[in-house]
């Protein structure tokens, strides 16, 4: 009897459990679609807000006459970038557009640049894009700043792989410790730029075209490049003239016709071409040059003490009688070639 009243009080437990499930399962198949239609409707209301936000802001980044609207724009931009991804690159390709528009616009009809720094809200929109998370970037969306003027420009810490500076205009711009890896300089001024430890890797700076009689590579006068990663750049008939290149490592790099004369190259070169370059005058001391190609390249006045010339290709008993008449502390060159 016990049994029976017990088995019978398991069922009924049993029973309750079932109506109890039943009840939560009804719950949830109520609350799960007004979840989802909740949530959509908040990710709907935010990316709306978004747009508003963008809208807005580059309607502030093209009020003319109005500097402070203009900066407000780009705060508000990077804002935007900050708290979405996906929309992260469309607001750093703004950006990047505002800088080159409203740079170049200002070169003469002779093509050049007016010799003052950048404007004060290029300046801003340029600090926006260093302090950016680069991470987001669109990696077939490279920055763009061809053609622009960016005299004077601070640009410390730039993380710009890929960038494009064509023909851009970076006379005393500063470029510490920039990443421009495979960056693109074709015909660029940078005329006493500072690029101390910028990493150039593969940079190229040589123009596609044939040169001609008139130089066509990247302007690097007076350029400060020392401890730079310049490995496998394109320097092709760039002029290097007076350019500091001190602890510069420049392995594989493509120096053809280029023009280094009176520059400071304590510096890094194994395996990099030389061919053609015009090192009149210039500071070579320690530097290393070990399978480096010499053939042509005029030495005269050049100082190579200390130098690794190991392996050297085309090096002529020409160019050691030059080196010779300076110093005698040179590795690598043949005894035989020598002046007994």
């Amino acid at each position: 009897m016990f049994a029976a009243s017990k088995a019978l009080s398991r069922r009924g437990l049993d029973l309750t459990q079932i109506l109890t499930l039943g009840a939560v399962l009804a719950t949830l198949a109520l609350a799960i679609p007004q979840y989802i239609a909740t949530r959509s409707e908040s990710f709907n209301t935010q990316q709306q807000q978004l747009t508003e936000r963008f809208s807005k802001a580059v309607e502030q980044l093209g009020t003319p006459g109005n500097l402070e609207v203009r900066i407000g724009g780009i705060y508000s931009l990077e804002r935007i970038a900050r708290d979405s991804e996906p929309d992260h690159p469309t607001v750093i390709n703004v950006l990047a557009t505002f800088v080159r528009e409203n740079t170049k616009i200002l070169r003469d009809p002779q093509g050049n640049c007016p010799n003052q720094p950048v404007a004060t809200d290029v300046q801003t929109a340029l600090t926006v894009l260093i302090r950016r998370d680069s991470a987001w970037d669109d990696p077939a969306s490279p920055l763009d700043f061809t053609d622009a003027c960016l005299q004077r420009a601070v640009l410390t810490d730039l993380v710009a792989p890929r960038a494009d500076f064509s023909r851009a205009d970076l006379t005393d711009a500063i470029l510490t410790e920039a990443n421009l890896t495979r960056a693109t300089l074709r015909g660029a001024d940078l005329t006493d730029a500072i690029l101390t430890d910028a990493d150039l890797t593969d940079a190229n700076f040589a123009d596609l075209d044939p040169c001609g009689a008139d130089p066509c590579g990247a302007d690097l006068t007076g350029a400060d490049l020392a401890g730079a990663d310049l490995t496998g750049a394109v320097l092709t008939g760039a002029d290097l003239t007076g350019a500091v290149l001190i602890g510069t490592t420049l392995t594989g790099a493509y120096l053809v016709d280029a023009n280094l004369t009176r520059a400071s190259l304590f510096a890094y070169l194994p395996t990099a071409n030389l061919r053609r370059a015009i090192l009149t005058d210039a500071d070579l001391t320690g530097a290393d040059l070990t399978r480096a190609d010499l053939t042509g390249a005029d030495l005269t006045g050049a100082d190579l003490t200390g130098v690794g010339l190991i392996e050297v290709r085309g090096l002529t008993r020409e160019q050691v009688a030059e080196i010779s008449s300076r110093t005698t502390d040179v590795r690598g060159i043949p005894p035989a070639w020598l002046p007994q």
